[in-house]
């Protein structure tokens, strides 16, 4: 006896160390399993809303089970997120990086697949709602089907069914015309019909063509007669009516299908450049964007900030940022818009009702702005990326619900100027700088190619990428260039990026230099900009201190209803603050100095000599 039950105790401790070790061995075929629960759940339940729409399109009443079971597929869907969210504990290693963690992969497997069975069992419900609602049939037509089911008033009714029938059917072809009418509209429009009213208008053409042979065979047999004529067709006429009757019914369930609406905006898929990848090996790249999908995750944050200069890859980043969000399925939505230096809210707001698939029918600004502000409250989770912020904007004039209004809303910025996220109101701001050595040499080659790897060329791709100053507009731009070009264009490149043009913007980076104009042209002020200036030939002369500067400006007469060298140092530091600030200038040493980005260096002296017909020399030499 004893021995029976130590030999079970060791079977089922067996069995238990199996079932972990499962856990441990299945962990990636757990994870990728219910990764595609969660798409096939998000499939279904996107057709059960689908459904419930047009139910109370139709004015029917939704079953309770259905809310219910969409209450647990949100949950479901919520506690799935958590799990993949949680997966980069699985990475970890311990005992000096030897061994993975195996404790927190066994918990997180085992959680995997304890929801992968939930799911399938909230699947397989889901599947079930073939009618979410129930219809109803107008009361003459129901009291009519009622009283079909007695022989004998169904014998005597027959004519009265056949004629009912022809009234509604002629009534349910002026509804598909209606309906047609809207179709045609709809789809010059560039919108999609709902299946439900696709289907409609074919269910509606085969019950019609089928209604015509009853009303043929109606008019053949009405009058038919049996017993040599002695007396009429009872059999023929009680079957003409129950025929009528469930065509009847039939129509009557096609004429309660009210249609307010047809068809609905197609919302396009977002679609992230593939040119992210290149830069996702990149160290400097990498922490920025962990940070800010840390930040999204933070539920005490609504609005968050990315700055650097132009060029610098702020949308790449949150371009990139953007698709692992909607790849882990953080968001409801992912929403990008860019703004334009000279704000037009009507665009801004068109762009993301776009993304929503709503349509405006204000033309006002404040209407726009309600509709957009509505339509934003419905989505539980949202995230809206406006692109280039160059002024100060009002996100409630835009129509976009923050804090409290929508604790579900966040807001992404980028800038190239850091004051204007702060008056926006940024709770966190995200600096971008540039490349470092290895990593604009790294990025200058993949996209030169084979050229770079060119013994002889390589000095130059060197000596090119160093030019660039990590500027990753500016290495894109020269490396597409220079693909596949002979050693002169290469040397002659290299020699324009060590000098400023003395007419205008041309050549390989042209698009470069003409963006970084636009933040100068920008500036506030005709002061700021020859602050501007002045730096930039104080840094080609070699003297990047704020008191040369307050040397320079106060000899110049730079600084305007000044009245002692204090107010002057003053004016000179909130200058250079301001120019930080737009990401033009970049700190120094210390407080006391400033630098400037080559590049940019380059825009500026060009601007001087073409507008200011200023002329320097380096320390040293021309």
């Amino acid at each position: 006896m004893l021995e029976s039950d130590s030999s079970t105790a060791l079977l089922s401790r067996t069995d238990l160390i199996r079932n972990q070790s499962s856990y441990l061995h299945n962990y990636k075929t757990n994870f990728e399993n219910l990764k595609a629960q969660v798409e096939k759940l998000t499939l279904v339940k996107q057709r059960v809303l689908h459904k419930i729409e047009v139910a109370r399109r139709n004015g029917e009443e939704i079953d309770n089970d259905v809310l219910e079971w969409l209450d647990h597929v949100d949950e479901l869907i919520e506690e799935a997120v958590m799990i993949f969210r949680d997966e980069r504990k699985g990475k970890k290693r311990c005992f000096g990086g030897l061994c993975p963690n195996l404790g927190t992969r066994h918990q997180l497997s085992k959680k995997a697949a304890n929801e992968v069975k939930a799911m399938v069992l909230l699947l397989s419900q889901g599947e079930k709602f073939r009618e979410i609602s129930s219809r109803t049939i107008p009361e003459d037509i129901s009291s009519l089907v009622t009283s079909s089911q007695n022989p004998f008033i169904s014998l005597r009714n027959y004519k009265r069914y056949y004629e009912k029938l022809a009234t509604e059917v002629e009534k349910l072809m002026d509804d598909r015309e209606r309906v047609q009418r809207l179709m045609e509209v709809s789809r010059r429009n560039g919108e999609s019909i709902y299946e439900d009213v696709s289907k409609w208008m074919m269910s509606v053409g085969e019950l019609v063509d089928d209604t015509r042979s009853t009303f043929e065979a109606f008019e053949q047999k009405e009058n038919g007669r049996c017993f040599i004529g002695l007396y009429p067709d009872l059999k023929a006429r009680y079957n003409l009516g129950n025929k009528a009757v469930r065509q009847l019914k039939a129509v009557a369930e096609l004429r309660g299908e009210v249609f307010d609406r047809v068809s609905y905006t197609i919302i396009p898929p977002n679609v992230w450049p593939t040119s992210t990848k290149v830069y996702e090996n990149f160290g400097s790249r990498m922490s920025t964007l962990q940070g800010l999908y840390s930040t999204l995750q933070d539920l005490n944050i609504n609005i968050v900030g990315v700055y650097g200069m132009g060029g610098i890859g702020k949308t790449v980043l949150v371009k990139q940022l953007a698709a692992r969000a909607e790849a882990e399925k953080l968001f409801d939505v992912v929403i990008f818009a860019e703004v334009t230096p000279y704000q037009d809210i009507r665009k801004i707001q068109g762009d993301i009702a776009d993304h929503l698939g709503l349509v405006f029918r204000q033309e006002d600004e404040v209407g726009r702005a309600i509709r957009l502000f509505d339509g934003l409250k419905e989505k539980k989770n949202v995230l809206v990326i406006l692109d280039n912020i160059w002024t100060s904007l009002e996100l409630r004039r835009v129509g976009i619900p923050v804090g409290d209004d929508h604790k579900g809303c966040k807001v992404l910025l980028t800038s190239r100027d850091r004051d204007v996220l702060s008056q926006i109101g940024c709770q966190h701001n995200f600096a971008v700088g540039v490349l470092d050595e290895r990593e604009t040499f790294g990025l200058f080659t993949k996209i030169a190619g084979d050229s770079a790897k060119d013994q002889e060329l390589q000095p130059l791709a060197i000596d090119i990428a160093k030019a660039s100053g990590g500027l990753p507009l500016a290495v894109s731009s020269i490396a597409t260039a220079l693909r596949g070009k002979d050693i002169a264009t290469w040397r002659y490149a290299l020699r324009s990026l060590g000098r400023p043009l003395l007419n205008n913007f041309s050549g390989i980076l042209a698009g470069v230099y003409s963006s970084i104009e636009l933040s100068y042209n920008l500036l506030k002020g005709e002061e700021l900009k020859s602050t501007f200036l002045l730096c930039s030939l104080m840094k080609y002369s070699g003297d990047t201190s704020v008191m040369g500067l307050l040397k320079y400006g106060m000899g110049l007469g730079l600084f305007k209803e000044i009245s002692s060298v204090e107010e002057a140092r003053n004016r000179a530091y909130t200058l250079i603050h301001e120019l930080k600030c737009c990401c033009l200038l970049l700190d120094g040493h210390s407080n006391e100095w400033f630098s400037i980005h080559d590049i940019v260096l380059l825009v500026a002296l060009t601007i001087a000599f073409r507008d200011q017909h200023a002329f320097t020399l380096r320390n040293g030499g021309p």
